[in-house]
């Protein structure tokens, strides 16, 4: 019998941030969780049992890979992304990033995908989102 092609366990998501510090503060307060790894250049929080979330200086990313490479990849490039956070108290804490000081690109409302969603945007740029209420397709 085959092994299933899906095996995955827990998922993690890696920000590059400007401020470590500011950046974990950020998290810590917006999830109350403790970080599970805590060091110079990166810090992880464990969301729940199948997430975490890591945060990395920009230069970490300059000791684990080839100087060529991070050029050709524009890896020496700061980037954005966006965080989709589903959770059954989106728009609480929503809230509580723009308490955080996010700003609001979008605020909490009914989505044509059947999501609940509100949008903001941290200190380092990327967007976070919000979300509750059932998927539907689109």
């Amino acid at each position: 019998m085959n092994e299933p092609v899906n095996t995955l366990t827990t998922a993690h998501t890696i920000l590059v941030v400007e401020n470590l510090h500011k950046s974990k503060m950020f998290y810590q307060l917006l999830f109350d969780v403790e970080p599970v790894v805590d060091e110079t250049n990166i810090v992880e929080l464990k969301l729940n049992e199948n997430f975490i979330l890591g945060l990395i200086t920009k230069e970490l990313p300059a000791k684990l890979f080839d100087a060529e490479l991070m050029v050709k990849f524009k890896l020496d490039k700061a980037s954005s992304a966006e965080l989709y956070f589903e959770c059954d108290n989106a728009e609480k804490i929503h809230a509580k990033a723009l308490q955080l000081g996010c700003l609001e690109l979008s605020p909490f409302q009914q989505r044509v995908w059947g999501h609940s969603v509100g949008y903001s945007v941290n200190h380092d740029g990327h967007v976070l989102a919000f979300a509750k209420g059932i998927r539907k397709d689109i």
